[in-house]
C-alpha cells in the first residue's frame, strides 16, 4: 500500500506542476523513477492519466476524473498516519483524577 501512495503522490504532483521534471525535483526522485511510478499507476488503474509532449503533461479525461478522489484518498491516508502517531506517542487521551474538593480548588487546573 505504501508504494501505491507514492504513486498517487507522484500523479498529484505532476498534475499540479504539469511537468515531469519539476515534479521529480519537488519529490526528490529521478525523472525516470517518476515516469515508472506513473506508468505503474496507469497499469493498475487500466487508463492513461497524462498526455505527454515536449512542453509538459496534461491530464487526460480519465486523469481529471480520478484527480479529486485520489487527492481525498491521499489526504485521508495522511490523516490516518498522523492519528496513529498521536496514539502511539500518547499525546491524546483523557486523564481522570479523584481528589477532595479542597485539594481540587488549589493546585489542580480547571
Amino acid at each position: 500500500m505504501i508504494h501505491e501512495l507514492r504513486y498517487i503522490r507522484a500523479f498529484l504532483k505532476i498534475a499540479e506542476t504539469r511537468n515531469f521534471t519539476r515534479a521529480a525535483n519537488d519529490l526528490n526522485v529521478s525523472q525516470s523513477a517518476l515516469t515508472v511510478q506513473v506508468q505503474q499507476l496507469e497499469e493498475s488503474l487500466g487508463v492513461r492519466l497524462f498526455d505527454r509532449n515536449k512542453r509538459g503533461a496534461t491530464l487526460t479525461a480519465a486523469g481529471k476524473d480520478v484527480f479529486g478522489p485520489l487527492q481525498r484518498l491521499l489526504n485521508d491516508a495522511q490523516n490516518i498516519v498522523e492519528h496513529a502517531r498521536d496514539l502511539s506517542s500518547a499525546s491524546t487521551g483523557f486523564v481522570s483524577i479523584a481528589a477532595l474538593p479542597t485539594v481540587c480548588a488549589g493546585p489542580l487546573p480547571g
